[in-house]
């Protein structure tokens, strides 16, 4: 029986704690805490004056949120590098706010050096505030792009930064930064300067799933209603991070706020699996525990 339960105990450990294993990242030590949030959380950089993750938090939630550490229950700390559209109807990309003219791109997962603006120079982030309030008569600034069905992509930002720092996932020269959702990608031609930290927090916004927002699509200069589902803020940091190359961020991760809608992270096939793992482990364990009751009483051999 002990040996029964330790395994149980094992393969559930296994299951819940892969997520902390595959997390996001990584990022500096001085951002991770997990005290207000679960482990592996790291809380942002409050008080830079600007607009901050907390004024997206409370401009889309209707919160009054004065740090970004209160809400740190809402960052999802799984792999969010790898996104996929969740039905034919495509997805939704909206800028919230920005304290940078960050410029917000899609990739495909499979070809992260090709990028694909979705929302052409009218999805810049626009410095010092909320886009609208996502009224129809102060709409978001968004769009919808489509890949088929299945599609994995990635996101990334060209930084306005401007630091010459990450050439980008072909090593090419480049007066721009662009940083990846997969951190991985954020190579150059030079290992000596390469940041690999992550520089996108994910923040699950469920919460606002089934509301009607209004868009400004400024491809076709039209406002619509979109409902809300599968809504994620992703929340991005443009300056470099590598600190052993003198490079110091400010860490604030403000530099652009976009929503996602109607797209979900892809789950890390280990993590899935160890998850499986875990509640056979655990059905198995409750069958014997049942079936050792009923012979107590007499009813099992």
């Amino acid at each position: 029986m002990k040996k029964t339960v330790f395994l149980t105990i094992l393969a559930v450990t296994l299951a819940f704690g892969a997520k902390g294993a595959w997390a996001a990242g990584p990022y500096p030590i001085q951002m991770t805490d997990g005290y207000f949030g679960p482990a592996g959380s790291v809380t942002p950089n409050t008080g830079t004056s600007e607009f901050e993750i907390k004024d997206a938090v409370n401009t889309l939630l209707g919160t009054s949120y004065t740090n970004n550490a209160q809400f740190d229950n809402l960052e999802v700390t799984g792999d969010t590098s790898t996104w996929q559209q969740q039905s034919g109807g495509g997805y939704n990309v909206i800028s919230v706010g920005a304290a940078a003219t960050d410029t917000l791109e899609v990739y495909n997962a499979s070809t992260p050096g090709t990028l694909i603006d979705p929302l052409g120079t009218g999805f810049t982030g626009v410095p010092g505030g909320s886009t609208g309030n996502g009224t129809a008569s102060s709409p978001y600034i968004g769009t919808s792009a489509v890949f088929p069905v299945g599609t994995q992509f990635g996101v990334a930002i060209k930084s306005a930064y401007n630091s010459s720092y990450n050439a980008g996932v072909n090593g090419t020269a480049s007066s721009v930064d662009t940083w990846y959702s997969n951190p991985a990608f954020n190579t150059t031609s030079n290992p000596s300067v390469d940041d690999q930290y992550d520089h996108m927090l994910t923040y699950n916004m469920s919460a606002l799933n089934g509301k009607v927002i209004y868009v400004f699509d400024p491809n076709t200069g039209l406002t619509t209603p979109v409902t809300l589902e599968n809504a994620y803020l992703l929340a991005w940091e443009d300056e470099p991070i590598n600190f052993a190359n003198g490079s110091q961020s400010d860490m604030d991760y403000n530099d652009l706020t976009v929503l996602i809608n109607g797209a979900a992270p892809v789950p890390e096939p280990v993590t899935v699996a160890l998850f499986s793992i875990g509640l056979l482990a655990m059905a198995g364990f409750a069958l014997r525990r049942k079936l050792s009751f009923l012979s107590n009483l007499g009813f099992a051999g």
